[in-house]
């Protein structure tokens, strides 16, 4: 185990002014330092549905594109070795430094809605509200998402360990598991689940990209 301290990277649109202003009012008084990175706005793009393109709307793939992108600008831009990626509707429970994390980690969840089983290993559950990325990790991410086939959790899961190892997919409606093919077999990624969670997730029943 090792201990660290990622930049907090908060994807935000340019037009959610008032969701900038909350998490970075909230951040400010527990003195969680936040930059902003503008996300792709669903309105703005060109969106096609396809046979067994199992993206459900623009909203999703608008999210898809924000993560890819900012993933790119880690790997590109920054020289920190770790980021802390969360979208703008997660409420920030607690400063994230000091966050313990596996040697070998590839990425580690910190919200409320991921289960953890041996080992800290994340093995049921959802979302990309937040979580801690490595560059390995970045890198496995990158390269497993480069076509745009499903949400974004979805596509991520299907290539995590534990849920592998369990069987897991991801809860859908009514309590039913959504399983989802890997596009590249042998990419598994080492993820897991902090063992507080740092932030919980405001479920306004829409993606946060609208």
């Amino acid at each position: 185990m090792k201990v660290i301290t990622p930049l907090v990277h908060v994807i935000n649109l340019g037009r959610a002014t008032e969701r900038w202003t909350t998490i970075s009012e909230r951040c400010r008084r527990i003195g969680q330092p936040i930059s902003r990175f503008k996300a792709v706005d669903g309105n703005d793009i060109k969106f096609v549905r396809r046979s067994g393109f199992d993206i459900r709307n623009r909203y999703h793939e608008a999210c898809y594109q924000s993560h890819c992108i900012l993933w790119h600008k880690f790997m590109l831009d920054m020289c920190s070795q770790y980021a802390c990626i969360l979208e703008d509707d997660a409420i920030v429970l607690a400063p994230i430094r000091d966050v313990a994390v596996p040697d070998n980690f590839d990425i580690v969840y910190i919200n409320d809605r991921m289960l953890k089983g041996d080992g800290g290993k994340a093995i049921n559950g959802c979302g990309t509200d937040g979580y801690i990325l490595s560059r390995e990790g970045c890198r496995k991410l990158i390269t497993i998402c480069e076509d745009i086939d499903k949400p974004l959790d979805l596509r991520i899961q299907a290539h995590v360990r534990g849920f592998i190892e369990t069987g897991h997919g991801i809860c859908g409606k009514n309590g039913k598991e959504v399983f989802v093919s890997r596009l590249h077999p042998d990419i598994v990624i080492e993820g897991y689940k902090s063992r507080i969670n740092y932030i919980e997730h405001n479920d306004s029943c829409k993606s946060y990209i609208r």
